[in-house]
């Protein structure tokens, strides 16, 4: 059997996938919360290099504007091997502290609870502007199912893991295995900003759900 691109259809019943998305009103009313009230936090995705697939040539990751904030601290493998990792981490804590557990508890209680049982990492919310190309690339860490729920979305925005391109919608999930087998690309081809939620969930955990 050939692995899957996606792999959404196999966690809609998965707890913390579920919970986030029994919640994603009030998920949405958090992060609008936050882009409002706190914008200081959403900072530039590091544009660090990477190789295209099947080439030597070298790239910048992504062009024009894609911002992010965190809303966990970041796992180790990520905060040592990727930019991203450091740039929000030196700022989670200011943000959870300041924000995060005082103004927006429910969600807050959801990323905490499933932490707490090691089972979910790198949470953060990613802003991507028209015209944003994401290169094919692989994630650093095997380890993980990067996981999206829709807040704002645009149909001409869409996302390529392996042979096969979908869209983001409001209020769904998409996963895929951010560390491969398959290269993931973003083309942002539409006209507002598309917002989503993002999670990681361990694979070791997800077992029990995909295999």
């Amino acid at each position: 059997m050939t692995e899957p691109a996606f792999w959404d259809s196999y966690l809609l019943q998965e707890p913390c996938c579920k919970e986030f998305l029994d919640n994603w009103s009030n998920l949405k009313r958090d992060v609008f919360f936050a882009i409002e009230n706190y914008p200081q936090f959403f900072v530039d995705y590091p544009k660090y290099k990477i190789n295209l697939p099947g080439t030597d040539k070298k790239v910048r990751m992504y062009e024009n504007t894609w911002k992010v904030t965190a809303w966990s601290k970041f796992d180790e493998m990520y905060s040592e091997v990727d930019r991203v990792g450091k740039k929000l981490g030196d700022n989670v804590e200011r943000l959870l502290n300041r924000y995060i557990k005082k103004n927006i508890p429910d969600t807050y209680s959801i990323i905490e609870k499933y932490q707490q049982q090691d089972i979910l990492s790198n949470v953060f919310v990613s802003i991507l502007s028209p015209g944003t190309v994401i290169h094919p690339h692989q994630g650093h860490s095997n380890e993980y199912m990067r996981c999206h729920i829709g807040l704002v979305c645009d149909p001409e925005c869409k996302i390529t893991v392996g042979d096969e391109t979908r869209t983001w919608e409001e209020g769904k999930l998409i996963a895929f295995k951010d560390g491969g087998p398959y290269y993931h690309s973003v083309k942002h081809e539409g006209t507002c900003d598309r917002i989503i939620f993002s999670f990681d969930l361990k694979l070791s955990y997800l077992k029990q759900y995909i295999e």
